[in-house]
């Protein structure tokens, strides 16, 4: 079993993206003009976690078994998006990180309870926070996949009382 993730590098803002975008150098994030992205990093998580910078006109470079999958995943990332949670996507917002990890690479594990996992996001909302994206996987290098099961037993509990919440 293997996971292919694809982030966006190579990140322009404003008249630089907008001439990347236009020299086909680069690609919109989410279709607004004004922030784009010319290279990606390819992950495949599986047993031997490889990872792959490609500029964003080379993905037919890549094992035609990927190919397909990275190429959905970079329409994803730039097509333009219909309102999410009624946030106006063409201004920046902070978003926040709650891993629920035990093994959490960035901070080792300290909101894996529930009470902490809520104390620590409604202090990410009162920093400023406009979305908590909320792991429960790990994701760092060498980290073992889980069973689903076992991924939203470990969010779903804090998303259901989160909700209560805000």
């Amino acid at each position: 079993m293997h996971k292919i993730y694809v982030r966006p590098i190579g990140i322009s803002y404003g008249s630089n993206a907008i001439k990347l975008i236009k020299s086909k150098k680069a690609l919109p994030i989410c279709g607004n003009k004004n922030i784009s992205f010319s290279q990606i990093e390819v992950i495949v998580r599986d047993s031997k976690n490889q990872y792959t910078i490609l500029d964003v006109g080379k993905v037919n470079t890549i094992p035609k078994s990927l190919a397909s999958t990275v190429k959905k995943k970079i329409k994803n990332i730039s097509s333009k998006r219909k309102n999410i949670l009624k946030l106006d996507l063409l201004k920046f917002h902070i978003f926040g990180v709650l891993n629920v990890t035990p093994d959490s690479f960035s901070d080792g594990g300290k909101f894996n309870s529930l009470n902490k996992a809520i104390k620590h996001s409604n202090q990410m909302i009162v920093d400023g926070a406009s979305v908590i994206d909320i792991g429960g996987e790990s994701t760092r290098p060498g980290a073992k996949l889980i069973p689903i099961k076992v991924e939203i037993n470990r969010v779903g509990k804090i998303i259901s009382k989160l909700k209560k919440y805000n």
